[in-house]
C-alpha cells in the first residue's frame, strides 16, 4: 500500500538515485546540492521534503523543499520553494500526484515558480488558499558581438567559459562597481533585506553563502557604490542558452531603482568585452530592462503561486534566476 516518508538521512540515499533516474537531464551536482539544503535544515522543517513509497519502500514520488525568509509587510516568515515534484512514469494515473498535493496543503509557506502555463491552470483546482505569486519573464539583451556568435555557432567554435575576464572594477556614469571575490568585505542591511518592496526575498550573508559560495558552480559578485556607499549589487555566471555561450545575469538588487539601468549596463560591458553577444534575465520586473539596449522580452513566461495566506494577488516580489530553481532548470 501506498504511503508518505517524511525525508531524513535514512532516505538520503534512496531519494538521491530516485531523482537522478527521473530528471536525466538536470546535472546531478544541483540535485546533490538542493538536498543537502534540505538535509541540513532544522528537524521541524525537513517533513516539506517527503516521497510516496510503495510496499516495498520503494520511492513512486517526491517533491522538496528549499528553505529562505522573506519579509512581508515589516514581518519576518519562514518559506521554502518547491521544486523536484515528481511521479515515476510508471505509477501516473494511479491518484499519486493528488497524495502528492494533499501532504502540501498542509503547509502555509510554500512558494513555487515555474510553471508552464497548463500546469498553472490547475494548481488553484488541487491546491487550497492558492495565491498567484508574481511572474517571472526572460529576457535577451543582444550586443555587436552576436553574429560573430552566430557565425562560429555554425563553424562550431566556441569560447572557454573558463577564460572569461571579469574586470575588478566597472564604471557606469556615476556607478562604481566592485568584484567581491570575499563575501565578509560586502557591507549587508543589518536584516539582509535591500530594497523597500511589500515583499522582499531575503540576501543576506547567509543566503550568499550557501547559494553563491558553497556550491558546485562559479559566481561573479559585484558590489554597487555611490560615493563610497553601498547601494546595490549583482551577480552574474557564464551559462548557455539554446546552443549559444551566454552571460547570466543571475541576481540583484539596488537600494535606488535608478541602479537597474546601470546594472544592465555593467552585465551588457563584461559580455561585450569577452566578446559575447548576450547575455540573459530571468525576473519578475517587466518594463526598464525593455529600455536598455537591444532587449528583448521572450515568449516563455514562468508562473507561480503560494499558499502563505499574508501575501495577496496584487502584491509584487522581486524574484530572480537565484530564487528557487529557475538558475538551474531552465538553461545550462
Amino acid at each position: 500500500m501506498m504511503h508518505l516518508v517524511h525525508y531524513s538521512s535514512h532516505w538520503d540515499d534512496s531519494l538521491r538515485k530516485f531523482l537522478y533516474n527521473n530528471f536525466p537531464h538536470r546535472n546531478k551536482k544541483y540535485l546533490d546540492w538542493w538536498l543537502n539544503q534540505s538535509l541540513h535544515s532544522k528537524k521541524d522543517l525537513q517533513n516539506r521534503t517527503f516521497m510516496v513509497v510503495d510496499e516495498s519502500n520503494r520511492i513512486v514520488a517526491c517533491t522538496t523543499a528549499l528553505w529562505t525568509k522573506m519579509k512581508i509587510r515589516t514581518r519576518f516568515y519562514n518559506m521554502y520553494w518547491a521544486g523536484n515534484t515528481i511521479v515515476d512514469e510508471n505509477y501516473r494515473g494511479k491518484g499519486i500526484g493528488r497524495m502528492v498535493y494533499e501532504q502540501m496543503n498542509l503547509f502555509r509557506d510554500r512558494c513555487s515558480t515555474g510553471f508552464t502555463k497548463a500546469a498553472y491552470a490547475i494548481q488553484p483546482k488541487i491546491i487550497k488558499q492558492f495565491t498567484n505569486l508574481s511572474s517571472v519573464f526572460v529576457y535577451l539583451s543582444f550586443n555587436i558581438c552576436f553574429m560573430r556568435n552566430l557565425w562560429d555557432r555554425l563553424l562550431r567554435n566556441s569560447i572557454k567559459q573558463d577564460d572569461l575576464i571579469y574586470p575588478n572594477q566597472i564604471d557606469i556614469k556615476h556607478v562604481h562597481f566592485e568584484r567581491v571575490d570575499n563575501i565578509e568585505l560586502i557591507e549587508f542591511p543589518s536584516d539582509g533585506f535591500w530594497q523597500n518592496d511589500t515583499i522582499e526575498l531575503i540576501r543576506d550573508k547567509d543566503f550568499f553563502r550557501k547559494r553563491f559560495i558553497d556550491i558546485y558552480r562559479k559566481y561573479i559578485i559585484y558590489q554597487s557604490k555611490v560615493d563610497n556607499e553601498i547601494v546595490g549589487y549583482f551577480v552574474v555566471r557564464p551559462a548557455k542558452y539554446k546552443g549559444f555561450n551566454l552571460l547570466s545575469l543571475v541576481d540583484f538588487r539596488y537600494k535606488n531603482e535608478n541602479i537597474e539601468n546601470s546594472i544592465i549596463k555593467a552585465v551588457a560591458k563584461i559580455a561585450r568585452n569577452n566578446k559575447i553577444g548576450m547575455f540573459i534575465t530571468l525576473t519578475s520586473l517587466k518594463k526598464k530592462f525593455l529600455s536598455s539596449g537591444c532587449t528583448i522580452r521572450t515568449s516563455k513566461v514562468l508562473y507561480g503561486g503560494t499558499t502563505m495566506a499574508e501575501i495577496k494577488e496584487d502584491d509584487f516580489m522581486l524574484i530572480t534566476s537565484a530564487d528557487s530553481d529557475l538558475d538551474f532548470v531552465y538553461y545550462g
